[in-house]
């Protein structure tokens, strides 16, 4: 049982699989946590990885055929050697207990798990898929992460939600919402914003046809894209608790200031250089005829001001976390963003016409 593969496809592949295992053994995790699975199929080998949320698996084909087989190997041995092999062809070779990886003049003897069994035998490239614009969900999950919270006091702060029409995410203190034009999601799901960042790790850098599939009964979501697949355990039922966030939403027109986006972000970390470690990175928000002032001050006195020339007519005053205006700042591509402003008790809304972010000002200093 052999095959031979390009040593870099090899270590790319090894590289996405460990991005989805838990770096950290705990007492629950079973040993299935801990290894790779190779399968081994007549024009093409399937490597898959498993954690207690997701199970991955990449496709890789290859111009050497081979017999059937299945085995498993150490997650971390087999990515160090995947990694330090000499660039060129690589000959993987079972022989009894152990798995022979050769490229050059290195060679490297792998034991085998005694028991690959011990691995859910599921074939996620023979699911059935709705079509699916990969990265522009790995974008929009990417997007709305920023607002979740794991320290957050509701089990909701630390999800995304996402429907057909939106990814949304919270941290109670602020929302935000992406329009979601990636695929046509089946309902409402949830998902841990720790779930996504492992989705973005292991898609990085994939393009081309994607699908989506879920399992309702086992409650996943399954993605694939260019022969990269992972199922996506939901949220259980005791969290899957999510507020009515478009209800939060303000709606219709407002009085807004038109923002210079990158200008913007460097105003703000220009000032916030004042700012004491440890409190709250307050700033002030002036909204005047053709300008926005921004301050900042510490506890010693001292004070850091800019000032921008803008257009539109929003008036008023008011005192932001400096560090969530800036990452909402920093999550829009557009040049400029619209800062629609309702009055002294109601929320703050930066926009760029589709996604959106609410804030809630902190209430002590409201003018």
């Amino acid at each position: 049982m052999q095959f031979k593969i390009a040593g870099s496809a090899l270590a790319a592949a090894v590289s996405r699989l460990v991005s989805v295992i838990e770096a950290k053994s705990t007492p629950r995790h079973v040993p299935k946590d801990k290894f790779i699975r190779i399968d081994g199929h007549k024009d093409s080998i399937r490597l898959s990885a498993f954690s207690p949320v997701m199970e991955a698996q990449i496709v890789l084909n290859w111009v050497t055929p081979t017999e059937p087989f299945q085995v498993g190997v150490s997650y971390d041995l087999f990515a160090s050697v995947a990694k330090a092999l000499p660039d060129g062809e690589v000959s993987f070779k079972v022989k009894g207990s152990t798995a022979e990886l050769k490229s050059a003049s290195s060679t490297f003897k792998l034991a085998l798990i005694e028991d690959p069994e011990i691995f859910p035998d599921r074939d996620l490239p023979g699911r059935l898929y709705g079509a699916a614009d990969v990265p522009a969900l790995i974008a929009g999950l990417s997007h709305v992460a920023f607002c979740t919270n794991k320290e957050g006091l509701q089990p909701y702060h630390r999800l995304i939600s996402v429907d057909g029409g939106s990814f949304a995410a919270t941290d109670g203190m602020r929302l935000s919402v992406v329009p979601n034009k990636s695929f046509k999601c089946p309902g409402s799901m949830l998902l841990t914003a720790d779930t996504c960042a492992r989705i973005s790790a292991f898609f990085a850098g994939v393009s081309g046809e994607g699908g989506v599939g879920s399992d309702e009964e086992q409650r996943e979501l399954v993605v694939m894209c260019a022969g990269h697949y992972v199922a996506l355990r939901l949220a259980q039922d005791k969290d899957a608790k999510f507020p009515n966030f478009r209800s939060l939403m303000p709606v219709g027109a407002a009085p807004a200031k038109l923002l210079p986006r990158k200008e913007t972000i460097a105003a703000l970390r220009r000032i916030m250089v004042v700012l004491n470690e440890g409190g709250i990175p307050q700033v002030t928000v002036k909204l005047l005829q053709q300008a926005v002032a921004l301050k900042c001050a510490n506890s010693t006195g001292s004070v850091g001001e800019e000032s921008l020339t803008v257009e539109g007519d929003a008036i008023g005053e008011f005192v932001l976390n400096g560090t969530f205006f800036l990452q909402a700042l920093q999550n829009f591509e557009t040049e400029t963003v619209t800062f629609q402003y309702r009055g002294p008790n109601a929320p703050l809304l930066l926009t760029d016409g589709e996604s959106k972010h609410v804030f809630q000002r902190i209430p002590q200093s409201d003018s």
